[in-house]
């Protein structure tokens, strides 16, 4: 068998240069402090016995300052509790007591029962929570906006302008912090004083409140315990929102909304009021204020074809020899206009086929999609 010849040492110069050496050639003129050891003999854990406390805090005493243990020991130590009690809003159910066993009392008069006949009833929890005592009403969730969303456009457009209204009346007298906090409901007589306030736009999109600012600022801040969403609080009616519609301005809807914290307390309040959510891919889309209103206002679905016939064309309805259907009209409806519809359901019976064209469901996979046999 053949064998590789070793090779043999460099004999010139070495290949690291003097002035940088390398770290093998400086670990390797070092002198070895202990003999090779045997990779199996090596100890990884120090035999050492540790001190039960370090030196440095052996005479803790020493290193306290006379001065600080006098007043130390002048102070009294106060309690307190990491874990407040919570007032409760509920009342709990009693605590289940179970009866002793016949063979545990020692009463001699004692004759255990051996029918239900006269023993008390007890019966269970299932009405505890029904009773308006044990779950009273302001212990129920309360949600941050309303159950029902707000539909007409006009109130949208109302509840816009009030947000914008309440954002830059927080803005103009400096308290930045109010922007993303919690706003208070308050009443109807708030929300018609917000609404009364001027709201000045430039060209430039910068508008400006004016009138009795410090009454809406404080009317904003929400008191200890106040819900989201107060059940007192009523948007007005369609009718009041468009007669405020015809009598204001609608050069606020130019008002900029290009500073994120504005923009955020106006959608933030808009959601409060409406119920109505932006999408986040659109949030960067709404510049002004007309813009919110564009996203959130949904244009009206367009009438049919038949519900246009029924409502500008009646004379075309009304001829003789014109007959209208707001659906398609079928073969089935043709046959049922005409009295044979039963004549053709009873052959397709005897044959034990379908019922004619008007007995074929819509979809006939509907019932394996969703798992029926």
């Amino acid at each position: 068998m053949r064998r590789i010849a070793r090779l043999r040492k460099p004999s010139g110069a070495p290949l690291a240069s003097i002035a940088r050496p390398l770290c093998i050639q400086r670990a390797a003129t070092r002198p070895s402090p202990s003999p090779a050891v045997q990779i199996n003999t090596v100890r990884f854990y120090s035999s050492r016995q540790p001190e039960t406390l370090p030196a440095s805090l052996a005479d803790s005493k020493r290193a306290v300052p006379e001065v600080l243990e006098d007043a130390v020991e002048g102070t009294e130590v106060q309690e307190y509790d990491l874990h407040p009690a919570e007032p409760r809003v509920f009342v709990p159910p009693p605590r289940p007591s179970v009866a002793e066993r016949a063979d545990t009392i020692t009463d001699n008069l004692y004759t255990p029962a051996s029918t239900a006949e006269g023993l008390e009833s007890i019966g269970n929890l299932g009405n505890w929570w029904d009773d308006p005592e044990h779950w009273p009403e302001t212990s129920d969730f309360v949600g941050f906006t309303p159950k029902q969303k707000v539909q007409e456009p006009v109130l949208i457009e109302a509840a816009v302008r009030r947000a914008l209204t309440e954002a830059l009346v927080v803005k103009q007298l400096g308290k930045d912090d109010q922007l993303t906090g919690h706003w208070g409901m308050q009443d109807r007589a708030q929300h018609d004083a917000v609404l009364a306030l001027g709201l000045k736009v430039d060209s430039d999109g910068k508008a400006t409140v004016t009138g009795n600012l410090q009454s809406v600022a404080e009317g904003l801040v929400a008191k200890d315990g106040e819900a989201a969403v107060d059940s007192a609080f009523a948007l007005p009616s369609a009718a009041e929102a468009l007669a405020w519609k015809q009598q204001s301005d609608h050069s606020w809807k130019g008002a900029s909304l290009l500073e994120a914290r504005v923009k955020f307390a106006v959608i933030k309040r808009v959601m409060q009021l409406t119920g109505h959510v932006v999408p986040d891919q659109k949030l960067a889309e709404i510049a002004t204020a007309r813009g919110l209103l564009a996203t959130l206002q949904k244009p009206p679905k367009p009438k049919t074809f038949s519900q246009e016939i029924e409502t500008k064309k009646q004379d075309l309805i009304s001829l003789p020899n014109v007959a209208f259907s707001p659906k398609r009209v079928t073969r089935g409806h043709k046959d049922m206009a005409l009295g044979r519809f039963k004549l053709i359901e009873a052959e397709f019976k005897k044959r034990d086929l379908q019922g004619g064209p008007l007995s074929v469901p819509k979809s006939r996979e509907m019932k394996h999609w969703k798992g029926d046999a």
